[in-house]
């Protein structure tokens, strides 16, 4: 003990000794530069607190360890008691010592002791050393706190943590002496000293103020004072660092309360401690928008200047940022678009401080996040999207309290913009990442998180993007039970969590009910618990949630049939939906709901206003969503649009009679997302938009295309998530930049009626669901079609309607029709399947043909346009019988809907020559190939198949190499004849002449399609064409500059420039084949040349045989080019021509020869070919149906 005992001393003498020698050097040099800075002594200065805090520690070691003294340390011990005193006496304005200044040299020296001497030790030393001067170490001094509060400072400063606040201990008991345990003098010290430590001593803080608060019992008469409320003030400061949320509203309360009354509300404190109550009021959820409210008062005041006297600049901002921060952590979507000056101004201070500003609210990450939630609640998704991205790249916050927001919170947030997207694909990735994150570390899995990843699962499987399966419904009625005991017994209180809760509820029920996995006792105890959670929990949500909530119960009630119970729900939604800002895609599902309930109650009226409402709502969606540049994503958000206009359609047709306006609100709405694409490409093609990022989009769009199709055909693991990042951020911009002043195309009944050709009929059939009343309700929603005839002549135009019920039937039927025709053609068919065939052509003539033909009569021109996947059936050949069929009768041309008669020119197209490309080399010779590609290839065994039909299967392109398709050489060959221009065919029938053929009026494609007949992947990527190269890419993904993959998808074609093509012909199977998906319309490779401006496509609807299909284009071109037919009355001229061609002519015509001298023809095909050339002379080869009927002709625009 001696020897620390002297190492102490040693060690602070020394430190006086360096103190002096600063000192005196700092003189110096002053006095050796001019400067009488330093020559004026400044009280309170840090050396003299330095120094005085050095004197009185050495005094401390003395008397405590050094019971007998040398002379010398005797010396020393007088001259640190002087010097202690006369130094504090300067500071304390004294100009003679006195025994204050004694008194409190003596208490500094207690304080910063180490407990072994007594306050008796301290005085006597200091009485002898001061005789005139008595230390009088019970009276209070005002001077003493802010001594040991300055030297305590010092030595935080300094690392002294535990000397510190053994000083501060130290004078809150001395305070408690002198001044009276309780007195507001006593009060205002412990909150000065609570005030002096920063957040690295929260327990310090926390219990000498508690202390205090709890030993305080006011008398009855007791009167505050200004020191009350600053106490009160450091209680609930050091309550919040400890997350005493409760207690310290209660301090806040108190302190508030306390300068309310003596200062008045308008004072600067008051008004401080009026903002922390309500920060801690909004954190405990206590009246939250009145608290909310109170700090929008106090920002005002603040941004106003009005605290400027009791804070700095940079204090001022800290405030300025806290706030904000905490207003839009606590504002309800509802108000979120009010928020946007608030948000705006954060991110400006996040700006200023930067990322490490040192206060867990100046945050980027919550500020990039709330961002997001503003984009999402107002309908921008893209924008949402990418700022919620922007978050989760930005680094957490350093402090690491929970303050930060999460990346379970931010991958949740972008799950919810998944949903609003109808984008199951990616909501499936993204909670997969969760589910992975929870595995590992599910710290940060709140309840509030379990219950919207709960949502999200629902949303896969309600959607069915994912098999509901007895074993999963099992588990969802596990989860449901866990929610119950949440939510029922033991009551969420925290209101988002809440909200969440009650949603997960509610998607979990509604997924059971409507499963054939639930028990009728179990629906009920689902509805019942639905209605439980409603009752409980609508009256405390914001206004938007509560909505929504109503109106799902109202769907779930319609489900069950119960309309009057659905009918308060719907009317308590639609109450507080009128009340506040919702998305028009809620506000879709609302209208949908009511007009529904209403029908069934017999309120047709009302119930025709609702729907009205639900297309008004619907245009403004598809107004916004035109903004869209991946078809992809188009599609999906646009379908829960197309599905409420099938609904509500239902009921418009049965409340009103007119059939113009009927036949308006079809033209309006049918295939949206098709119309919604076209008007967007509109605006593209007019140059309005950025080209050079009309540019980038492109190429991103067409490499992920590349990437998509080469993972539906070889498996591909490429870089596919990284560059859909880069487009989905391109979108945003894409997004940002589309012209906000865009007019529409005003798409009315009588413009349509104006646009139609004259001498021609349009038959429209739209699909619908049937509205049904409540004292007759249907087992499943029933759906039937609409036909609406339009004839028009040189003076007239009329329209008529015919209903057509049972469509589902008529679906099932349609599906089952083609696909025997695609197996007939592909000699697969037996003799069942044949009997089928004419039993489903007569049946499928009667309900879709036969109630309108009668119309049609005295008409050569018939305009179809059929719905779902009536689109893929060749109406030519439906009749009783294959030899009385309407196609004899008419001319039938597909069209989409019969607004696109609005779209694109009256007259011929403005393009001229012709593209004309046959039989590319798919699989390029190693001179042509890169050295890669030709080594790959060397391992691979060449196979050619000997087949002479136009037919790629998924199987074979991802297994084999493709077979060449000789006879379509020679239908190039003649096509060019008829065209005048030369055709390109093998190595040199390369994709880059149709990617740059913008400018030509003709385009004749000869080579394989493909489409995916078992919808496996996704029709925009996987309806293709194959050009010279693509085996090479097929075998080792190489691409090369000319030939690139050597495969065109219909997503690569949807975005050219061929308004100036009149005509494509795809003499190529499967061209023709449409994804029939409720939204879409055209899809496929007629749906891509589309939407990139084409008027007219040619094209087979299943596999096209090789020989029947180069005789019938080389008719069809005489027709069209030297008959100057249009196309498709060429189309026709040439389908009756190949029914009737006899061998005799095809001999005379030099088929059979043209044919045999084709060097690429496989043995198998020439003996084919021989074998047909000796057929009898009269016998018509192709007079069966599948020859010809699945060549079909569309008007595009």
């Amino acid at each position: 003990m001696k020897r620390e005992a002297k190492e102490k001393y040693a060690e602070i003498s020394e430190a006086i000794e360096q103190a002096e020698k600063a000192e005196l050097d700092r003189i110096l040099d002053d006095i050796a530069s001019g400067s009488k800075k330093r020559l004026i002594r400044i009280r309170n200065n840090e050396s003299d607190i330095e120094m005085t805090y050095l004197r009185c520690r050495r005094i401390a070691i003395v008397l405590e360890y050094f019971r007998f003294r040398t002379p010398k340390q005797n010396a020393v011990l007088k001259k640190d008691c002087d010097d202690v005193i006369k130094m504090i006496a300067f500071n304390e304005y004294r100009l003679n010592t006195d025994k204050a200044n004694v008194s409190d040299a003596a208490d500094c020296v207690l304080a910063l002791s180490d407990g072994g001497i007594s306050k008796k030790d301290v005085v006597g030393v200091f009485s002898k050393q001061h005789l005139n001067d008595r230390t009088v170490y019970n009276e209070n001094n005002e001077d003493t706190p802010e001594l040991l509060l300055n030297i305590s400072s010092y030595l935080l400063k300094r690392g002294e943590e535990e000397l510190a606040l053994r000083a501060m201990r130290y004078l809150v008991e001395c305070s408690r002496r002198r001044a009276g345990e309780g007195s507001p003098q006593h009060r205002e010290i412990v909150a000065s000293i609570a005030l002096a430590l920063d957040t690295k001593y929260p327990q310090f803080r926390y219990d000498i103020c508690a202390a205090e608060n709890e030993k305080f019992v006011p008398e009855p008469n007791y009167e505050y004072t200004v020191e009350d409320s600053d106490f009160y003030g450091a209680l609930g400061l050091a309550a919040v660092s400890l997350e005493k949320n409760e207690e310290a509203y209660e301090a806040f309360d108190k302190s508030y309360g306390i300068r309310q009354k003596l200062l008045g509300e308008d004072n600067g404190f008051t008004q401080l401690a009026c903002r922390e109550r309500a920060l801690l009021a909004i954190m405990l959820g206590k009246n939250i928008k009145e608290n909310v409210d109170k700090l929008r008062i106090f920002l005002e005041k603040l941004q106003n200047g009005k605290f400027s006297e009791i804070m700095d600049g940079k204090l001022a901002l800290i405030y300025e940022a806290k706030t904000l921060y905490v207003i839009l952590l606590a504002v309800e979507d509802d108000k979120c678009r009010e928020c946007k000056p608030y948000l705006d101004r954060y991110g400006e201070l996040c700006d200023v401080f930067g990322k490490d500003s040192g206060e867990v609210c100046i945050n980027r990450r919550f500020y990039f996040n709330a961002l997001g939630l503003y984009w999402m609640t107002v309908g921008e998704l893209f924008k949402a999207e990418q700022w919620f991205k922007t978050a989760l790249e930005e680094d957490k916050c350093e402090s690491g309290t929970e303050n930060d927001v999460s990346d379970v919170v931010i991958k949740l947030n972008l799950c919810t913009v998944a949903i609003k997207q109808n984008d199951p694909e990616r909501l499936c990735a993204l909670l997969s990442e969760l589910e992975e994150m929870k595995e590992e570390d599910d710290s940060e899995f709140t309840d509030r998180c379990r219950y919207m990843m709960q949502f999200g699962i629902c949303v896969l499987y309600g959607s069915g993007y994912l098999e509901l399966d007895e074993e999963t419904a099992e588990r969802f009625k596990d989860d449901i039970e866990v929610l119950k005991e949440d939510i029922i017994k033991n009551e969420v209180s925290d209101k988002r969590c809440a909200a969440e809760a009650a949603v997960s509820v509610y998607m979990t029920a509604k997924l059971l009910i409507t499963s054939d996995f639930a028990t009728e006792a179990e629906r009920e105890e689902y509805m019942r618990l639905i209605e439980r959670v409603t009752e409980i929990y609508a009256p405390t949500l914001e206004p938007s949630r509560v909505a929504a909530i109503n109106a799902t119960t109202a769907a779930i009630a319609c489900l069950r049939h119960d309309y009057r119970a659905a009918s308060g729900y719907i009317t308590a939604a639609e109450e507080v939906a009128d009340s506040t800002e919702v998305m028009p895609v809620a506000l879709v599902d609302l209208y949908t709901n009511k007009a529904v309930i209403l029908f069934a109650l017999n309120e047709e009226q009302r119930a025709a206003e609702s729907a009205k409402k639900t297309l008004e709502c619907i245009e403004k969606q598809r107004c916004e969503y035109v903004k869209y540049c991946n078809d992809k994503r188009l599609i999906g958000i646009m379908t829960f649009a197309q599905r409420a206009f099938l609904t509500v359609y239902g009921v418009l047709r049965e409340v009103i009679k007119d059939d113009w306006a009927l036949y308006e609100f079809v033209i309006r709405n049918k295939a949206l997302a098709s119309l919604t694409g076209k008007e967007r490409n509109r605006v593209i093609q007019s140059g309005r938009m950025d080209t050079a990022l009309a540019k980038k989009i492109r190429a991103a769009q067409d490499r992920l295309a590349e990437i998509e199709a080469r993972g539906v055909f070889v498996d591909s693991s490429a870089d596919y998530e990284a560059e859909r990042e880069k487009l989905r951020e391109m979108e945003a911009e894409f997004a940002e930049e589309f012209p906000e002043d865009t007019v529409f195309t005003d798409i009315t009944a009588e413009a349509v009626k104006r646009k139609i050709p004259c001498n021609s009929v349009v038959v429209e059939y739209s699909l619908y669901f049937e509205a049904e009343k409540a004292d007759s309700p249907n087992e499943e929603t029933k759906a039937a079609f609409d036909v609406f005839v339009i004839q028009k002549t040189e003076t007239d135009c009329s329209i008529r309607r015919v209903v057509i019920p049972n469509a589902s039937d008529i679906v099932e039927r349609t599906e089952k029709f083609n696909m025997i025709l695609q197996k007939e053609a592909q000699h697969e068919a037996d003799s069942d399947d044949l009997d089928e065939k004419e039993r489903l052509r007569a049946s499928l003539y009667h309900d879709l043909l036969e109630p309108v033909e009668g119309f049609m009569a005295g008409f050569e021109t018939v305009w179809l346009a059929p719905d779902n996947v009536a689109v893929h059936l060749p109406f030519d050949v439906l009749g009783r019988s294959k030899r009385d069929i309407p196609g004899d009768r008419h001319n039938f041309v597909i069209i989409e809907c019969s607004r696109d008669f609005l779209f694109g020119s009256d007259g011929a197209a403005n393009g001229s020559g012709s593209l004309i490309i046959g039989n590319p080399k798919y699989l390029l010779n190693e001179k042509t190939i890169s050295p890669k590609a030709k080594q790959d290839s060397d391992k691979e065994k060449k196979h050619e198949s000997g087949g002479n039909e136009r037919m790629v299967s998924y199987a074979d392109l991802k297994n084999q190499d493709i077979c060449p398709l000789p006879f379509s050489e020679i239908e190039a060959n003649m096509v060019s004849l008829y065209c005048g221009e030369s055709c390109f065919v093998g190595a040199e029938a390369s994709k880059n002449h149709l990617l740059n053929c913008g400018t030509k009026r003709n385009i004749h494609i000869a080579t394989h399609g493909f489409f995916d007949l078992e919808e496996e992947t996704n029709s925009l990527y996987s309806s293709c064409l194959l050009f010279a190269g693509a085996g090479n890419w097929l075998k080792n993904g190489n691409a090369t500059e000319k030939y690139g993959n050597g495969i065109v998808t219909a997503d690569e074609i949807s975005r050219m420039d061929c308004r100036n093509v009149e005509l494509v012909v795809l003499s190529a199977c499967f061209g023709g084949m449409n994804d029939a998906v409720l939204a879409k319309g055209f899809c496929g490779m007629v749906g891509g040349f589309a939407a990139a401006g084409v008027k007219y496509v040619i094209s087979c609807l299943w596999t096209a045989d090789d020989f029947a299909s180069a005789v019938l284009m080389a008719e069809f071109y005489r027709q069209y080019k030297g008959r100057k037919l249009s196309p498709p009355a060429a189309l026709r001229a040439a389908k009756k021509y190949l029914r009737r061609v006899t061998i005799q002519e095809l001999a005379e015509k030099n088929w059979f020869d043209i044919a045999l001298k084709n060097g690429e023809l496989s043995s198998e095909a020439r003996e084919a070919v021989l074998a047909l050339s000796n057929m009898p002379p009269k016998f018509a080869p192709f007079n069966n149906e599948i020859y010809w009927a699945g060549f079909t002709c569309f008007r595009c625009s």
